[in-house]
């Protein structure tokens, strides 16, 4: 999967002349995605991460910019059953995404007859219960109601209903962090072994740096709508370059916990900017330590640093 400078403005209000001011949650976001990796994007809430995922999920149509799967626009294939199955995502409330009058089985068979739709009531009941064997439950769980479940296990249907029309990307959207702390690993653990056993693509998005370092092979640090650091996990985390990246490994406690280098100069100050008037030049500027007049008036390009590629005048 291949993202062009892809933009996703949210209009503020309604105005009845022009369209006034705009959220611009997804700035001129450039990523690759490379098959079979498990990518990581983390950034602070609000900075667009979710968003750029459900662009990538196909869930919502870009102002501008391209997204190509396997060299088709992703946009202009939707109509494509075949294509739109390759992408599945999987939310952070599962309470939002599952049905509550649907039991697990009619939730199952719905996105596995979307796939397979000549297949008997018989067949997709050994389906439903082959994939929820995948994901950890038993055969107990199949006409169960989401309000019989505990959040780990609804979380889990929703990984087998996404995994049901054999997808090729998964779009995990902060998966664990609804869950209790006790739950998160198991729930992880499964992903891991679904993505080794599917040969799938993963974009997981996430705030915890430790589940990042933990987790992925490649990291993509996301601040205000764009990517400010990319590149593989070792390198990026064990010596960051963009300021915000040291921010973010400074103000978490997993980072300090896991052995991760902390520069201490680099501690959280201030709030983010709002997305809606961000400001001119390094979008960064107001909380960085080392900022000065040129950060103010030039927008730092995302530019290739060895494995890396970085948007920073400083680097």
């Amino acid at each position: 999967m291949k993202l062009v400078d892809v933009k996703k403005y949210f209009p503020l209000g309604f105005r009845i002349f022009g369209a006034g001011k705009y959220v611009r949650a997804v700035d001129g976001v450039s990523l690759d995605v490379y098959s079979g990796e498990f990518l990581a994007l983390v950034g602070e809430s609000g900075c667009g991460k979710s968003t750029l995922g459900r662009i990538m999920a196909g869930l919502i149509k870009p102002d501008s910019g391209h997204v190509l799967y396997r060299g088709v626009d992703l946009f202009k294939s939707l109509r494509d059953r075949s294509v739109r199955h390759k992408i599945q995502a999987v939310f952070q409330n599962p309470d939002s995404s599952l049905n509550p009058r649907m039991m697990v089985f009619d939730t199952l068979s719905e996105a596995i007859l979307a796939k397979k739709p000549g297949l008997s009531r018989r067949e997709v009941a050994e389906e439903a219960l082959g994939l929820l064997k995948v994901v950890g439950l038993s055969e107990d769980h199949l006409f169960k109601y989401p309000g019989e479940l505990s959040g780990g296990e609804k979380q889990r249907v929703a990984i087998a209903r996404a995994l049901a029309v054999e997808p090729e990307v998964l779009i995990a959207d902060e998966i664990v962090s609804a869950l209790d702390v006790s739950v998160r690993a198991h729930v992880l653990n499964t992903l891991i072994d679904i993505m080794e056993k599917f040969r799938l693509t993963v974009v997981f998005i996430t705030h915890d740096i430790g589940l990042v370092w933990a987790l992925a092979d490649r990291v993509a640090v996301m601040y205000l709508g764009k990517i400010v650091e990319e590149g593989p996990v070792e390198e990026v985390l064990s010596n960051p370059l963009h300021p915000y990246t040291k921010m973010l490994l400074a103000s978490s406690p997993s980072a300090k916990l896991v052995g991760m280098r902390v520069d201490e100069r680099f501690k959280a100050r201030g709030e983010p900017p709002s997305p809606i008037d961000p400001p001119k030049g390094c979008r960064f500027v107001t909380r960085c330590p080392i900022a000065d007049k040129q950060c103010h008036i030039v927008e730092p390009k995302l530019e290739r640093i060895g494995e890396r590629k970085v948007a920073c005048l400083k680097v």
